[in-house]
Order: structure tokens, then C-alpha cells, then sequence
């Protein structure tokens, strides 16, 4: 049967061009190459029967699920992707079964601990903070989900792209789960000074964005207010 994958471009995540990798064409970016039609992407593949997984590559660099397929799988790497099911008679499987996840907190800090405070730290000294990293506590978990969280740096290219998956055991009686993405400043060669920018997306789906400012040692910072 014929099956179409759409990509519906958003203003947060500006798209120069856009794959379609997965296990019907080899993880082949070049055969999967998306065509745009009245403002959105697609990709359209003969498939039989059988069980097949895929994502959407962004830019040549950033792999995000399709927030649309209604499926998602385990790989052998333990990452998740979106996946299509083909039965008996050609005909496309769906799972019937939704399933959520609540952002509960979010904090950006410059510690590797699963505490969250409420005030996030917005400006990072490169002498004094080794780490930038991303906190959130999620709640009302059901089923599984891929968290991808991208970092960009002042001129907007990405440098960083952290992922993990958020599920609740079975034998788990906490209603909460958290997940940490860092970046090491003091391994990042000519760090960009300035405005990063991160950006949230699960299963796909855009869901927040942040800023916070990189600085050096000659600038000092009194309540989160940069002076120099």
C-alpha cells in the first residue's frame, strides 16, 4: 500500500531541508528526501506487509519523531522512533490507546542533580560555570515518550542535540519522573558568547523554548541583571 508521511513546517523550527529516514529505505536521507506541496512536506512509500520504523531528518543534523504517527517503538539502541504497522491485506495498523505526559516543573541550572528550584539560572560565567544544564520533572506519565531537547548557540547554529525517554515502570509508585540535558561549556572550543537559545520537543511535537546568556569573566552579574 501506498503511505504518505506529511511534515507540516512551524515557525519553531525553520526547515532547509527535510528527510525521511527509516527502516523502508535504508536510513537513506537522499532517497528520502521530502517534496513540498501547498506549504507542506511529504514522502510517499510503497509498503507491504510488516513492521517499520522512521524519523524525520531536519537540516542534516536534528532527528525528530513524527508527532503524528500514533506509533512509537524501541530500536536496538533503546531510542524511540515512530513507526508504521502493515497487516493482513495491506491494511495500516493504529493504535487505539492515548497516551500523555504533564510538564510539572523546568529549570535551567548549572548543577547535575535532579533538584528544581523555582528561579532558573539565566546567565552562565565560562570561569565559574562548567555546565549549562536543562531540568524537567514530568508528571502524569502514561505510556512512553521521546524527549528531544536542541541548544543553539548566539548565531543560531545548532551545537547540541540531547535525548532521552520518559516512561513510568510499572512497579513505580512516584507520579513524577525528571530528565537532565547539559552541555559542558569548559568542552566547548571558541564558545560563542551571547544569547543561546533551547528548544523542547516531545514525540516530535514542539512544546517550549529558553534563553540564557553566556558570559565572560570581566562581566558580572547582580540578580540575574548583566553589567559590565
Amino acid at each position: 500500500m501506498i503511505v504518505r508521511i506529511e511534515y507540516e513546517e512551524r515557525q519553531d523550527l525553520k526547515v532547509e531541508n527535510i528527510s525521511v529516514i527509516g527502516s523502508f529505505n535504508e536510513f537513506d536521507h537522499e532517497e528520502g528526501k521530502m517534496k513540498k506541496e501547498n506549504g507542506v512536506w511529504y514522502y510517499e512509500k510503497d509498503l507491504k506487509k510488516g513492521e517499520y520504523l522512521y524519523r524525520f531528518l531536519i537540516n542534516d543534523s536534528i532527528k525528530l519523531n513524527d508527532s503524528t504517527a500514533n506509533i512509537y517503538l524501541i530500536n536496538e539502541n533503546e531510542e524511540l522512533w515512530s513507526a508504521i504497522l502493515i497487516g493482513d491485506r495491506d491494511k495500516r495498523l493504529f493504535n487505539n490507546t492515548q497516551y500523555r505526559v504533564n510538564i510539572e516543573n523546568y529549570q535551567l541550572d548549572n548543577k547535575l542533580n535532579t533538584k528544581i528550584f523555582e528561579e532558573s539560572k539565566k546567565i552562565y560565567n565560562i570561569v565559574t560555570d562548567k555546565k549549562a544544564v536543562a531540568k524537567f520533572e514530568f508528571t502524569e506519565i502514561t505510556g512512553i515518550h521521546a524527549v528531544t531537547l536542541i541548544w543553539y548557540n548566539p548565531w543560531g547554529n545548532v551545537v547540541n542535540i540531547s535525548e532521552g525517554n520518559i516512561y513510568k515502570e510499572i512497579e513505580d509508585e512516584s507520579d513524577s519522573a525528571t530528565l537532565c540535558f547539559w552541555i559542558d561549556l569548559s568542552a566547548q572550543e571558541d564558545l560563542l558568547l551571547g544569547r543561546w537559545k533551547i528548544k523542547l520537543f516531545i514525540n516530535g511535537e514542539f512544546i517550549l523554548e529558553d534563553i540564557f546568556n553566556v558570559v565572560n569573566k570581566g562581566t558580572y552579574y547582580i540578580n540575574n541583571t548583566i553589567n559590565k
